[in-house]
């Protein structure tokens, strides 16, 4: 089993492991893997977040291939925190911006590959944490997803969407975008997660140090194997 160092983070949280799920589903037809570099920023609208909380303020995360992804938080002032995420697999750091330290992370695993699914809660089927952001596209263009046009307030819209027992994962696009706008994660029906984009781009350089701890970090080492 590989290390899992950024599990619950949000809804954007980064794992370090292989789901073994029980079924074939969109986002196994082949490892989320972006050929070129993703901006993908984020907004949580879930029912009982306050628009004016720290869980409320927009992240980025940044993906490259199946073992580089970044995630950058907003300052949180109510716990004097500035987290920021990077992984480059097999090494993930975990750092602080405001204390300017940082843990090493450093997964075993022989096949380090990094998950970022959208919605990842220990009560979600398998088969939905399985859809990563980075691989909507594949989500939706897979066979397996089903399709619903709707109207929306800046014109016509479609849910891509798939079931599981009482919960259904549905990815939001506009008239003329294959861009996700919206995530919505329902139970019975009712919307229990929803994670608006706020934009989505493919970035045709990766900035030097991306990938790595920024400089002036005090980083801790993990303990020696034993």
């Amino acid at each position: 089993m590989a290390l899992r160092p950024l599990k619950g983070i949000a809804a954007l949280a980064l794992c370090v492991a292989t789901v073994a799920p029980a079924m074939v589903t969109p986002a196994m037809a082949g490892l989320c893997a972006p050929e070129k570099l993703l901006r993908i920023e984020t907004t949580n609208m879930s029912p009982g977040i306050q628009k004016d909380s720290f869980a409320a303020m927009p992240k980025v995360l940044y993906r490259l291939g199946s073992r580089k992804a970044r995630l950058e938080e907003q300052l949180d002032p109510a716990e004097n925190i500035h987290m920021l995420f990077v992984m480059n697999a097999p090494r993930s750091w975990i750092v602080d911006l405001v204390s300017k330290k940082a843990q090493l992370v450093f997964d075993p695993d022989p096949t380090p590959d990094i998950h970022v699914p959208i919605f990842n809660d220990n009560k979600v089927p398998a088969e939905i944490v399985d859809v990563e952001f980075g691989c909507e596209a594949a989500f939706i263009a897979h066979p397996a997803t089903g399709h619903e046009a709707s109207k929306a307030a800046n014109g016509s819209a479609t849910k891509h969407f798939i079931r599981s027992g009482p919960w259904r994962l549905t990815l939001v696009t506009l008239e003329g975008s294959s861009t996700p706008r919206m995530a919505l994660l329902l139970k019975d029906e009712k919307v229990v997660n929803a994670i608006r984009y706020g934009a989505y781009q493919e970035l045709a350089d990766v900035p030097e140090g991306l990938f790595d701890p920024p400089a002036g970090i005090e980083i801790k080492e993990p303990p020696a194997p034993k």
